[in-house]
């Protein structure tokens, strides 16, 4: 019989709730891309079989699981018991529909790791243009837990700090003023970030769009600053950026790569016709924050461990 209302489901009915086109288990378990939370999937009936009350229970138990995990409450459907008849309940088509449309949505996060923080020094005596890149990684031990991370709710933040000018140059406190005002991001998730944490200066870019999904192995500009005073130049030559690629596609369920790299770039105009002839003597720190997906909703940690560099 077709699930319908008044009706009883039958096996092929079970199964086209499972694992029809962006179903149950494409929301909850492997599925491919912007799609899986990574656990386990829930097992079809062979036709002919009768779904068991266990197992309807089962089912909406990890249903409400998932809408939990979005929205902070489940389906409203109450799972039933040993001896109920395994019924049509709207509420679990309807709850299976709208798991798959809120996939990437969560209504709360897990845990912090805060990153203890990588100094980064510039010494360069040069009056020439010069441009000092430094970066930081975030590796995934496989791609679908890079994927199950994002599409969890996971996110990356980064932090710049302002060090010391120990040259005492004007170029040098120009660049610890960008990066002061450039901040870092924020929120950097499964499609989108939260873009510059800083103020001030002139913003070029601050792109948004940019997230997991969005990544290639070439370098994508998410934020540049600009200087808009230098005061050892009339020209505002000087700006920061901070870049993003992957190491590109690992596995075989659409990931994006398991290694991502952030590069933070310090960009100085040229010094020789300026007058002041200014070297550059700093340093500033970063840091790359991780936090992880929930699991108080009753999902599994399918996603491991996060390892910055």
């Amino acid at each position: 019989m077709a699930y319908e209302s008044g009706g009883i489901i039958s096996a092929t009915d079970y199964n086209n709730l499972l694992n029809d086109t962006n179903k149950f288990n494409t929301t909850w378990s492997t599925g491919n891309g912007d799609a899986g939370y990574g656990q386990t999937a829930v097992t079809t009936k062979t036709a002919g079989d009768i779904v068991s009350a266990t197992e309807w229970a089962s089912l909406i138990n990890k249903l409400n699981i998932t809408r939990t995990h979005q929205t902070g409450s489940g389906t409203g459907v109450v799972a039933v018991v040993t001896g109920d008849i395994v019924e049509y309940q709207i509420g679990v088509a309807n709850g299976v529909d709208l798991a798959y449309t809120n996939r990437l949505t969560f209504n709360a996060q897990g845990s912090t790791t805060t990153d203890s923080g990588t100094t980064h020094n510039i010494n360069d005596s040069s009056t020439a243009a010069q441009q000092h890149t430094f970066t930081r990684t975030a590796t995934f031990a496989s791609a679908d837990q890079a994927r199950y991370f994002f599409n969890n709710g996971g996110e990356l933040n980064l932090a710049l700090t302002a060090g010391s000018n120990t040259g005492g140059t004007g170029r040098g406190a120009s660049l610890l003023n960008l990066v002061t005002a450039t901040g870092g991001f924020q929120d950097f998730r499964a499609t989108t970030n939260g873009g510059r944490t800083g103020t001030g200066e002139t913003e070029t870019t601050n792109d948004l769009t940019i997230g997991y999904y969005d990544l290639t192995t070439s370098n994508q500009v998410m934020i540049r600053i600009d200087e808009d005073n230098a005061a050892y130049t009339p020209y505002p030559t000087d700006y920061v950026r901070i870049l993003v690629k992957s190491n590109g596609v690992q596995g075989a369920n659409a990931d994006k790569g398991t290694i991502l790299t952030f590069s933070i770039e310090l960009n100085s105009g040229d010094q020789s016709a300026t007058g002041f002839n200014d070297g550059i003597n700093i340093n500033f720190t970063s840091a790359l924050n991780v936090t992880y997906p929930e699991t108080a909703s009753g999902l599994s940690n399918t996603w491991g461990t996060v390892t910055i560099g």
